[in-house]
């Protein structure tokens, strides 16, 4: 149990490991910094808890790594794999297209437009925000729209 939502581990599931390592090894010596993933871990943390803490308050106080919503602990990977990554000249742009998702995902969130499943909110009439699980970034290669979107059930 961690009190981030992500982790090395979940970030690797995403991205290939030698990716992430050359996007995280800040002092290259071929593995992910410790220090860089702390940060990167805390930045999609707060960045998600920005948008998500006045819809759900309290809640939020309880959510870690095992009990965080699947559609949370997926944003968390994404946005730490593009903290990781925004370090580098130019970022990867299925990395930026995901960050860039995810975010809309979180304003969605945020606005009332979609709801976490299972997390009460008191708010009716929204869709509910499935998660992903399949390795989006497993090649770094083109990977069409619909096969990185955000499934939404009505």
């Amino acid at each position: 149990m961690s009190a981030y939502w992500s982790s090395e581990t979940t970030i690797k599931n995403k991205v290939k490991a030698s990716r992430i390592n050359l996007y995280g090894d800040k002092n290259r010596d071929g593995s992910v910094d410790p220090d860089s993933l702390t940060q990167g871990l805390n930045f999609a943390k707060q960045r998600i808890l920005m948008y998500v803490e006045d819809r759900y308050g309290a809640q939020c106080d309880d959510w870690d790594s095992d009990t965080v919503p699947d559609a949370l602990k997926n944003i968390s990977d994404d946005l730490t794999i593009y903290y990781l990554a925004s370090g580098q000249n130019e970022v990867n742009p299925i990395v930026l297209r995901n960050y860039e998702m995810a975010i809309d995902l979180l304003e969605k969130l945020h606005d009332g437009m979609v709801s976490l499943p299972g997390v009460s909110d008191f708010e009716t009439d929204t869709e509910t925000v499935t998660s992903y699980s399949h390795s989006i970034y497993s090649d770094d290669a083109d990977v069409d729209e619909e096969s990185t979107a955000f499934n939404e059930d009505i």
